[in-house]
């Protein structure tokens, strides 16, 4: 069982390696270089983000979700992860290929975060925003209707999931970025080396981090609101949207 256990570690951090080593390169090229290229060529490159980030991560997520599960074992201390990484397949496949399909809007991941955690809804509120005429140009009014139900939607599933079944559902069965790592991909970290305990001092300061980032994420929501309310702020709108 060790050495199944040993294999299936070695091809969950090489699943992990390869994703990070993407994520890389072709967001790089989504956000850096197609801005400048040739039209067609941005095309290419946004085709291929929109391939990767669904199809693709949602391969990662099944293939690794199977890795992870049958090196953590079977017994009521990891049923719970168990349950957590089968919530979080059915909520890829849903959040990355069903929904997509359905309302032909590649783009709906973007939307999984509740808030206060992105500003996604906030911007496709202004007619101006560079999201908005990038979505409204690719998938139509119907593309901007179907973003902010969805995003209405499963802001309520979170929000009355964790009143009965904590924190937990959200970070760990449902969230696209942290179920990656924290449920995913957690037996692979770190990628080199041995795992070693967190320093209390360490802890405290992620401790403080957290506040650090929900006080980053207000501000934004704050600016958001403030500019749809027709209140002028500095910097440019441009700059706050590229942050």
């Amino acid at each position: 069982m060790e050495d199944k256990n040993a294999i299936y570690l070695k091809l969950l951090k090489i699943i992990l390696s390869i994703y990070i080593v993407l994520a890389i390169l072709i967001a790089g090229l989504n956000y850096g270089y197609a801005r400048a290229a040739p039209q067609n060529i941005a095309s290419l490159i946004t085709w291929v983000w929109i391939i990767y980030e669904n199809w693709i991560k949602a391969a990662f997520i099944l293939i690794g979700s199977f890795l992870t599960i049958k090196i953590i074992g079977s017994s009521k201390r990891t049923n719970m992860r168990q349950k957590n990484l089968i919530g979080f397949i059915i909520a890829a496949l849903t959040l990355h290929i069903v929904i997509p399909l359905l309302v032909n809007n590649y783009d709906m991941y973007y939307y999984a975060m509740p808030l206060p955690w992105t500003t996604t809804p906030l911007q496709l509120l202004d007619t101006n925003s560079s999201l908005y005429i990038n979505t409204i140009s690719s998938w139509g009014t119907n593309g901007i209707l179907s973003a902010l139900t969805f995003f209405t939607a499963i802001s309520l599933v979170v929000f009355i999931g964790t009143l009965f079944y904590g924190r937990r559902l959200q970070c760990s069965s449902i969230c696209l970025f942290n179920g990656f790592a924290a449920e995913v991909f957690d037996p692979a970290i770190p990628l080199i080396g041995k795992r070693k305990m967190i320093k209390p001092r360490t802890l405290r300061f992620m401790n403080a981090l957290r506040w650090v980032f929900l006080g980053v994420a207000l501000f934004f929501i704050a600016y958001w609101l403030m500019y749809l309310l027709g209140i002028t702020i500095t910097p440019s709108i441009d700059t706050i949207t590229r942050l």
